[in-house]
């Protein structure tokens, strides 16, 4: 380790980093309110003058966003106000001015819909600028290019309808001053085509497209802003095809950079516009599927892209990073230290650590002295807690598919015969992978050994296992939930009589979809914000553009509905039943829980039906988390108990 690797490592020391606790005693019964309480600092953002960063932070018990001044500790956050308006993503548009994405209701001919806006908010508070706030249809806070070197205006694409037969369905591009707000289209729209992208300079260069009377999609381009356009990639959906995925354009106007999955998993490569084919691959994992790309902090190349084994890793093409990333890896061992953003110049950055027993703290580096200062930390109410072990595991599902799975064991307690909770992911394209999460910590906290499995069609590895999922919606998706409880049995780690899955969104549908298909395994079923009725969740989704396609897409994973939704099913459920939703939720409807509910109650089967009235569906109010865990700790007490 060189001197930069020593004067981090000393930094970090002096943070008082949380370290994994060695203690091999069983630890007590740590208070619900320790587990759920919010992120006080979440997804931090470092400006370009590298001298504050923005975050999402608990604001009374509500998850808020502000600017956090650094270097002076007795300066207090800049909070950013969003009344009732869901906060999405944000980023800084030069040094004085933040981006913010928010959500919230429209109304389109007397109907509502579910749709995002773009405010942006000074440095030091004050009157926030809305951005195309009248002009935009459903998606009004897509941005597609801010000045690298910062400055006053962004590029951002623009309907005015979300009526197909209506002119502004189609998006423009606008040039919007985010000071004044004032715009000026430099894109016309064009028919079919729904997103633009621009190159470094902020000309507008590609575009993809997608129709729907042919299901197929296409992705045009031009060398320069005097070139027309001109198709570059088609792919045809119901033949399995996809597009490339544009990530950046090359400073040599006949190359791109793309991810594709050229040889069965996504990876980075150089596109030959003329040539119209794949070249050299610049990332690529032998098992897993690559993911964001890592621009240098003046966006002139590609620093390292960002993949998923069993942790969260970054490759970095850059040699200095590289090593500054094993500086700081080899400080913290055991923890997953994270390089999240960095100043213009490259100096200063955020570095976030963890490790499934350790939440996240945030800390901000300089590179020019090797100094490291806390600035925030996720939980420290479980500061010095012994949590639960975390490792990553592999079973076999009955048609011989390995499924990759991450199983927490309680401390302290002998791993043998254990009650079990399966928790399967959200998505379903989405993943599990070895980080702390509060909702297992607490789990394992009770005393119960906690399977997450990447079933079938889970994200990130590749091709064949995406594409084993089709038609497999509360099938073969379901049985490898339930194949991983066989192997934790049969390994001696789970009691099979003392089982309960519980879930989320989708792992919400799968709870109840594993109450409805497997009767006698589950002893009970928790639902957070599940679907139970397909066809009902497909009416809600098609409410947002490009419906057609989500359609096609859910219509191959499950062809059947009323096969594989519960809500048709209630009678072949045996299992006591928890069903908690909120009624803000705009990503599953409330009346997804209600309806089931219902069917269960007429069956005359055993449930409880927990309401959040200000609950949305990513929980991001900490009283609804508490309500979540004390209510799952009783049902759980009461129907499959850990003692």
């Amino acid at each position: 380790m060189d001197w930069l690797g020593r004067l981090v490592a000393a930094a970090l020391l002096a943070a008082a980093l949380p370290v994994e606790a060695a203690d091999s005693a069983a630890p007590p019964k740590y208070p619900v309110e320790a587990f759920a309480q919010l992120p006080a600092v979440d997804d931090a953002r470092i400006s370009p003058d590298g001298t504050a960063v923005a975050a999402r932070l608990a604001v009374n018990g509500v998850q808020g966003l502000g600017i956090i001044p650094l270097g002076d500790a007795s300066a207090k956050p800049v909070l950013v106000g969003l009344g009732k308006m869901d906060l999405g993503w944000f980023d800084w548009a030069g040094n004085d001015r933040l981006l913010v994405s928010i959500g919230t209701i429209a109304e389109f001919r007397e109907s509502q819909f579910p749709a995002t806006r773009l405010v942006s908010v000074p440095r030091t508070g004050g009157q926030e600028t809305q951005l195309n706030w009248q002009e935009g249809a459903q998606f009004g806070d897509r941005v597609i290019w801010t000045p690298p070197g910062g400055g006053s205006s962004l590029l951002m694409s623009t309907t005015t309808t979300i009526y197909a037969n209506l002119p502004g369905f189609w998006p423009r591009i606008d040039r919007v001053d985010v000071v004044t707000g004032q715009t000026e289209t430099v894109q016309k729209a064009q028919s079919g085509i729904r997103r633009w992208y621009a190159d470094r300079d902020g000309i507008v260069r590609m575009g993809v497209g997608y129709d729907r009377a042919s299901n197929k999609g296409r992705i045009i381009y031009r060398a320069n802003a005097s070139d027309p356009f001109r198709t570059i990639d088609t792919a045809r959906y119901s033949r399995d095809e996809d597009l490339l995925v544009p990530v950046r354009f090359s400073p040599d106007p006949t190359r791109l950079v793309v991810l594709s999955e050229h040889d069965g998993r996504y990876g980075l490569y150089e596109y030959d516009v003329t040539a119209d084919r794949i070249g050299t691959k610049l990332f690529g994992d032998t098992r897993y599927d690559a993911g964001a790309v890592i621009e240098s902090p003046d966006r002139s190349t590609i620093a390292g892209i960002r993949f998923v084994d069993d942790r969260m890793r970054t490759v970095w093409f850059d040699p200095v990073m590289k090593q500054l990333q094993a500086d700081i890896e080899s400080a913290v061992p055991g923890h997953d230290a994270n390089i999240c953003c960095m100043s213009a110049d490259g100096n200063r950055m955020v570095v976030r650590i963890s490790s499934p027993t350790v939440p996240p703290v945030w800390m901000v580096m300089d590179r020019t002295t090797g100094r490291m200062t806390k600035f925030g930390a996720s939980n420290e109410a479980l500061k010095g807690a012994i949590l639960s072990p975390m490792t990553a595991v592999t079973y076999k599902a009955r048609d011989g598919l390995d499924i990759p799975a991450y199983l927490t064991l309680p401390a302290g307690r002998d791993p043998k015969n254990l009650p079990l909770i399966v928790l399967p992911h959200g998505g379903p394209q989405s993943r599990d992978f070895l980080r702390y999460d509060y909702q297992v910590q607490f789990l394992a906290n009770r005393g119960y050994a906690v399977l997450q499995p990447n079933y079938r069609g889970s994200a990130g590895y590749g091709t064949e296992f995406r594409e084993k999922s089709e038609g497999q919606w509360g099938l073969a998706m379901q049985d490898d939930l339930t194949d991983g409880v066989r192997w934790a049995a049969t390994q001696g780690i789970a009691d099979p009589k003392r089982v309960c899955i519980a879930g989320t969104s989708y792992g919400g549908y799968a709870a109840l979809q594993g109450a409805v298909r497997e009767p006698d395994l589950f002893r009970c079923a928790i639902s957070v914000a599940g679907v139970s009725d397909l066809g009902v969740q497909l009416r809600y989704d098609s409410r947002y553009l490009g419906a057609k396609r989500r359609r096609a897409d859910l219509k191959k994973a499950a062809p059947d509905f009323a096969l594989v939704s519960p809500l048709r099913h209630a009678k072949a459920i045996k299992t006591p039943v928890l069903l908690i939703h909120g009624k803000a939720d705009l990503v599953v409807p409330y009346a997804q829980s209600e309806k089931m509910n219902t069917a269960l109650v007429k069956e005359g089967k055993t449930v409880e039906f927990v309401t959040q009235p200000l609950g949305d569906h990513h929980l991001t109010r900490q009283a609804d988390r508490i309500e979540l865990l004390t209510r799952i700790e009783a049902f759980l007490a009461k129907y499959n108990p850990a003692d």
